[in-house]
């Protein structure tokens, strides 16, 4: 059961996330930045 809460809690960080940085795009950009970083280490 808290797996898939967990899920849904990621869902919706993520897509406030894409609303919040789609009206910022100097922000958009920093945050790819720190995920590529993140992927890769």
């Amino acid at each position: 059961m808290i797996v898939i809460e967990k899920k849904v809690v990621v869902k919706l960080e993520k897509s406030l996330k894409i609303d919040f940085l789609l009206s910022n795009p100097k922000k958009f950009k920093e945050e790819l930045g720190e995920t590529k970083q993140k992927l890769i280490s």
